[in-house]
């Protein structure tokens, strides 16, 4: 199996994918939009039992979102 890595900072995402890495993480999320996705992206950042603790909206074009969290360990969805 192949270990999956992280996109270059000047490297176009060629996926239809979204890659959200590190995980686990310390306190920053970085989250990079597929190369050919256009418009607005509304991310959610919600606990394992539903409730939404953040949200953030990005236009896709910028190709990455940084989400700066600081929660308690656990269980964590990001969505949009």
């Amino acid at each position: 199996m192949e270990k999956p890595t992280t996109p270059k900072s000047n490297e176009k995402l060629e996926t239809s994918t979204v890659v959200i890495f590190p995980n686990p993480t310390k306190g920053i999320v970085h989250i990079a939009f597929p190369y050919k996705e256009k418009g607005l992206w509304n991310i959610k950042v919600q606990d394992a039992i539903g409730r939404i603790l953040q949200t953030k909206t990005t236009l896709a074009i910028t190709k990455t979102m940084d989400l700066v969290v600081s929660y308690q360990t656990g269980l964590y969805y990001i969505t949009s």
